[in-house]
């Protein structure tokens, strides 16, 4: 069984994907890649790590990287980071629009970054 905590309610949920074993992320990159290059690698890997866990509860991830008008040549830097690191890389990638019409299903986690406090 895999467990989130729910943005909306701000109480655990068991994730109950509509189609039986399929579960997608997404990876939302922040504003600039260059600028907070540290908290994208870090979105990168809570998405993988929320892929892992799935598949240790017998569903199957399809992880995409949600971008917004960072330049091809940043997000391969970053995936090359992340890739070092041995954050598993994404199956796909959407522009922020289009994430909600991605394959997989209604059923998805979405990893964001966080303001800073301060």
């Amino acid at each position: 069984m895999l467990r989130l905590l729910d943005a909306h309610t701000g109480s655990r949920a068991e994730v109950k994907p509509a189609r039986p074993g399929l579960l997608r992320v997404c990876a939302h990159m922040p504003g600039d890649v260059g600028v907070s290059g540290a908290t994208a690698l870090r979105v990168l890997l809570v998405a993988d790590l929320v892929a892992r866990v799935a598949e240790l509860g017998n569903l199957q991830p399809l992880t995409v990287l949600v971008t917004g008008d960072e330049s091809a040549e940043r997000m391969s830097a970053l995936e090359s980071a992340a890739s070092a690191l041995g954050i598993h890389p994404p199956a796909g990638r959407a522009r922020s629009g289009n994430a909600p019409a991605l394959p997989g299903g209604p059923a998805r986690s979405d990893v964001v970054p966080l303001a800073s406090a301060g």
